[in-house]
């Protein structure tokens, strides 16, 4: 939606918004912004805006982060999840790879499915360890865990 110019300065103050309209329209309590830029600054870093009515808003920011001087080693295999079989269910795929990353360093055999639908069918032929599912999912009733 792009902020107007007169606004810029004070986006960044703690619980504005360009106008009082905005927190009804998109929500939010114009805490993000004041804090994100906070975070940056106490890092040494630098927070930047770029915005035009009608054009929308780039947030951006800068840091100097030293290089590792190594590279760090996958954390050693759980003795409990040492190649158990473990189904993963979340519709965000990158969530879902995520967590499937994280069992396979720790030694387990994770399954991925995006839906309730499918585990549940997959769950049918195949035995597993466990399960871990995402609530709510969109074609899952809310709160089932």
């Amino acid at each position: 939606m792009g902020i107007a110019p007169e606004n810029q300065s004070r986006i960044f103050e703690e619980f504005a918004q360009e106008d009082a309209s905005t927190t009804r329209r998109f929500g939010g309590t114009g805490l993000g912004l004041a804090i994100s830029r906070q975070i940056v600054e106490l890092m040494g870093g630098r927070f930047t805006l770029v915005s035009a009515p009608g054009a929308g808003s780039t947030f951006s920011f800068e840091l100097a982060v030293p290089l590792a001087d190594s590279v760090a080693q996958a954390p050693a295999p759980l003795p409990r999840l040492n190649g158990q079989r473990v189904l993963v269910v979340d519709d965000n795929g990158a969530a879902r790879a995520l967590v499937a990353k994280a069992l396979r360093e720790w030694g387990a055999r994770p399954t991925e499915m995006a839906s309730l639908a499918a585990a549940l069918t997959e769950l049918r032929t195949a035995e597993y360890d466990a399960v871990v599912i995402d609530d709510p999912l969109p074609d899952g009733p809310a709160g089932i865990l």
